[in-house]
């Protein structure tokens, strides 16, 4: 033990700490991941650098992490994965999840998951804000799957969908009757109830919808569809860019 102590005091300890970050970026580079397991990175190392950092022949990730972390300083985070602790860059939860989606899109929400050194609370949070901001989007596939993807630079540009007709009044104050009635108090109103109570004509409902967006009197969020059926994903609302929104909210609330 004394002989780590002093590792940790060595003169050399800043170019120990150079060379480990190096390795590390290398194989995140090579990975292409922002994050490898802990049992990965000692494997990867010499054995006399594993030998200087106190870590050759330790069997437990969680000893071997407590050993490097003085190593890396604030560029790296520990993080637990599905079967081990990862080694994640220190970025938050919501960017592992763009950079993540960037990598691999067209994936489902869970694919999506699987991928990431996550807990399901936090991947859930992080998912649907970046959803609800658009960062990123969900097409629908064959099987009625919402697939994620990241929204490239030419599509944030204020949509250019074709002007609706005028809707009537009456149409109006019925979508927002039928959305007062299904939200219960709660501001976020999921789009397939308002549909169902509504039963109009998909066309009809859809001009409605896409006139009152365009006028700002309200506006459409995104969010997971995981936990929806097939039948409330296809009652929600797709644009014509194929961004799937599933809730909305009213501008004057």
């Amino acid at each position: 033990m004394a002989g780590q102590n002093r590792s940790f005091g060595h003169p050399d300890m800043q170019d120990i700490s150079a060379k480990l970050r190096e390795r590390i970026d290398t194989a995140l580079e090579r990975m292409d991941r922002d994050y490898l397991t802990v049992a990965q990175l000692a494997k990867s190392l010499p054995k006399h650098l594993r030998q200087t950092l106190g870590i050759e022949g330790e069997t437990k990730v969680g000893r071997i992490a407590e050993r490097l972390r003085p190593y890396w300083e604030h560029a790296f985070r520990i993080r637990k994965g599905q079967r081990s602790l990862c080694l994640c860059r220190d970025i938050s939860e919501r960017e592992l999840v763009r950079r993540e989606a960037a990598r691999k899109p067209g994936l489902t929400s869970k694919q999506l998951k699987s991928k990431l050194p996550l807990p399901e609370s936090e991947f859930l949070a992080a998912l649907n804000s970046l959803l609800q901001r658009g960062e990123l989007f969900c097409t629908l596939g064959r099987e009625h799957r919402a697939l994620v993807s990241p929204v490239r630079q030419t599509v944030e540009a204020p949509d250019r969908e074709q002007e609706p007709e005028s809707i009537s009044s009456q149409d109006r104050e019925a979508f927002r009757e039928a959305c007062d009635a299904v939200a219960g108090g709660r501001r976020f109103v999921r789009i397939h109830q308002v549909r169902e109570r509504l039963q109009w004509p998909r066309d009809r409902f859809d001009r409605v919808l896409s006139e009152l967006r365009r006028s700002f009197a309200l506006q459409l969020h995104g969010g997971d569809p995981s936990s929806m059926t097939e039948g409330q994903i296809r009652d929600s609302y797709k644009d014509q860019q194929g961004r799937l929104y599933i809730a909305l909210t009213w501008s004057d609330r």
